[in-house]
């Protein structure tokens, strides 16, 4: 095997690592589990698709052909990391006026 092989296995090791662990991280269970929080979660992930599609309609009017593919490519992410961003920041939204 060339050294590009090994590359690119690690680059394929990677993505679905990362993916896995986003996967992980997003719908891992709360200590305290309920419809609020479910709630909650709902709502962040309709708000992270809505981000995820307002991104790529943007970028779809401002990057072209190979440049396109790698926004594309990063977009897989998006919907993860926006739903985890709004859903951890809501959650201490929330836990912080519950506190005051």
């Amino acid at each position: 095997m060339s050294w590009a092989d090994y590359t690119d296995i690690i680059v394929n090791v990677f993505i679905i690592g990362f993916a896995i662990g986003l996967i992980l991280i997003a719908f891992s269970r709360e200590k305290h589990e309920d419809e609020m929080i479910q709630k909650l979660r709902l709502q962040a992930l309709q708000w992270s698709v809505y981000a995820n599609y307002i991104v790529l309609i943007l970028c779809s009017l401002l990057f072209y052909w190979t440049d396109f593919f790698n926004v594309l490519v990063l977009n897989m992410y998006t919907v993860l990391l926006a739903f985890i961003i709004v859903f951890r920041w809501t959650l201490h939204q929330m836990n912080k006026e519950s506190l005051s």
